[in-house]
C-alpha cells in the first residue's frame, strides 16, 4: 500500500501458515511456521477510519515496525507502533481531541503501552502493560483530568477520575 503526498508506505512481508482443504473446506492458522514483518514509514492515522467506523477523522503521522514470529495464535512479538501529534474525532463524542506523540512496544509476550494521550481542554491518559503468554496477567489504567468526553447538540459531558485493572486477561477485575 503507498498513498498520499508524503508517499507513505504500509509493507507486509512474510509468511502466515494456514491449513487449506476444500474437501471438506476448512480454513485455519497453523500452530507455527509465523514469519511476519509489518513495516510503515510517514503512514498517516487517517487509516484508521478503515478499520472502525466509530473514527470521524484522525489526523497523525505513524510509523510501524512489527515481527511476529513462531505459534499465530501466541506469536512471538518485537517492535514499535509510534506516533506523532495529530488530531482525533470519534464519531459519537463529536468533539476534536488532540493526541500527544507516544508509542506501543511490543516485546516477545508483552505489550506496554506507556502512555496514550488525549487532550480536549482536560487530559486523557490510558497505559498498560499485556501479557500474551502464560496466564496473561495484565495491568492497565485511565486518568481522566477535567476531560471534555462528549459535545453533542448542546450537551456537554465532562469526567475526572481513575480506573484501574489487573488480572488475567480473561478476567481483568477493575479497582
Amino acid at each position: 500500500l503507498q498513498a498520499g503526498p508524503q508517499n507513505s508506505r504500509l509493507i507486509w512481508q512474510g509468511t502466515v501458515p494456514v491449513a487449506f482443504s476444500l474437501s471438506p473446506f476448512r480454513f485455519a492458522l497453523a500452530n507455527r511456521g509465523l514469519d511476519l514483518k509489518v513495516q510503515s514509514q510517514n503512514i498517516n492515522l487517517s487509516l484508521l477510519r478503515i478499520v472502525t467506523s466509530q473514527v470521524q477523522s484522525a489526523n497523525s503521522q505513524v510509523d510501524i515496525l512489527v515481527e511476529a514470529k513462531g505459534n499465530p495464535r501466541k506469536p512471538l512479538l518485537t517492535g514499535y507502533i509510534r506516533w506523532g501529534a495529530g488530531t482525533i474525532i470519534l464519531q459519537k463524542a463529536g468533539t476534536p481531541y488532540r493526541l500527544e506523540a507516544g508509542e506501543i512496544r511490543l516485546q516477545n509476550d508483552r505489550i506496554t503501552i506507556p502512555g496514550i494521550v488525549l487532550v480536549s481542554e482536560g487530559t486523557a491518559r490510558f497505559s498498560g502493560e499485556f501479557v500474551l503468554a502464560g496466564d496473561g496477567r495484565s495491568q492497565a489504567q485511565a486518568r481522566l483530568d477535567n476531560f471534555l468526553v462528549l459535545n453533542r447538540g448542546g450537551n456537554d459531558l465532562w469526567s475526572n477520575g481513575a480506573v484501574d485493572t489487573s488480572g488475567l486477561n480473561s478476567g481483568l477485575m477493575v479497582k
